[in-house]
C-alpha cells in the first residue's frame, strides 16, 4: 500500500479524527486531505507531472507533510533537501533534479 493509498483509507475511515498536530494547530484527516488536494491541483496547474522530481527545501512541519503527500498524489517524486544544508552545498544537491524548459 502506498502513502497516498494509506491516506485515502484514513480519510474514508476517520475523516473527523485528528491527523496532524503541530504545536497548538490541529487538522483532521478531512482538513489535511483538503489541503493536500489544493496543493496537488496547484502543482498540476504548474505542469508538474508524473515522475517529475520536485525539490523540498523545508523545515519539518505540517506544510512539509502536505507538500510530500501533494507531490506523491500527482505521481511526482519528492526530493527532500536538508534546509540546514550550507548554501555552497545546494548546487551539488540540485544535480539529482531533472531540468525542464
Amino acid at each position: 500500500m502506498t502513502l497516498t493509498e494509506t491516506l485515502k483509507k484514513a480519510l474514508k475511515l476517520f475523516p473527523m479524527k485528528e491527523a496532524i498536530v503541530c504545536g497548538k494547530d490541529r487538522w483532521t484527516y478531512r482538513e489535511f486531505g483538503d489541503r493536500i488536494n489544493r496543493l496537488s491541483r496547484y502543482l498540476a496547474n504548474c505542469r508538474i507531472e508524473k515522475d517529475d522530481k520536485v525539490a523540498l527545501l523545508h523545515p519539518n512541519c505540517h506544510t512539509f507533510l502536505e507538500a510530500y503527500y501533494g507531490i506523491a498524489q500527482i505521481g511526482a517524486i519528492s526530493v527532500p533537501i536538508n534546509y540546514r544544508l550550507a548554501a555552497e552545498r545546494l548546487p551539488s544537491s540540485s544535480r539529482i533534479l531533472n531540468r525542464r524548459s
